[in-house]
């Protein structure tokens, strides 16, 4: 599948693009682990700014990395689960839908966002989910969660997904079958076997 007839100079764009995206995952993947108000403290803009920085770059060089290893069909069929959400008078209900988007096409959405959110409370959701503005604002009290990006575009409503769960799905269902199929054509990416 990969460009065939590479020297090892040439693995060099291989090589970068996919320590890129190791290095965002390996953040994301430690950002998405966090479930309570202990590990996610107060959310600074800098940090959340950090996340989203994370996720866009994650998104440019898997992308570069798929086309690169002419592997796109891979992103087109795994499939990440959509978050639905629910209110009620005390709390949101959160739960999986049965809807899915392929990471190729959720990848376009984060490199063509209009808006992304990170939620990780129920305050969030009833801030960015449900607008209630200036009420949800006076009611902070709630429940931490593990976080859930949602991330929309011009072109697709909000997409709202749990990012361990991405990040999870993302390394053993994408980037491993790739790093297979590279090594197959004798380029290989991860540090253990280069080295």
């Amino acid at each position: 599948m990969a460009r065939q007839h590479r020297s090892r100079h040439d693995n060099s764009e291989y090589i970068y693009e996919y320590d890129c995206v190791m290095e965002c995952l390996a953040r994301l993947h430690a950002y998405g682990n966090c479930s309570s108000s202990t590990d996610l403290g107060e959310i600074e803009s800098w940090g959340e700014r950090l996340v989203k920085s994370d996720l866009i770059n994650f998104s440019i060089h898997c992308r570069r990395l798929l086309v690169l290893a002419d592997t796109v069909s891979l992103a087109k069929n795994v499939n990440v689960s959509r978050c639905v959400f629910h209110r009620n008078v005390s709390d949101v209900q959160i739960r999986e839908s049965d809807q899915r988007v392929d990471v190729w096409s959720l990848v376009g959405v984060v490199l063509h966002h209009d808006c992304l959110y990170i939620l990780s409370s129920d305050f969030d959701i009833r801030l960015y989910i449900f607008e209630l503005g200036v009420d949800a604002l006076l009611r902070r009290q709630g429940r931490y969660f593990p976080p859930i990006l949602a991330v929309g575009s011009d072109k697709e409503d909000l997409i709202c997904f749990e990012l361990g769960k991405f990040v999870e799905l993302v390394h053993g269902e994408l980037i491993e079958p790739l790093v297979e199929e590279l090594a197959k054509n004798k380029i290989f990416v991860e540090r253990s076997i280069r080295e």
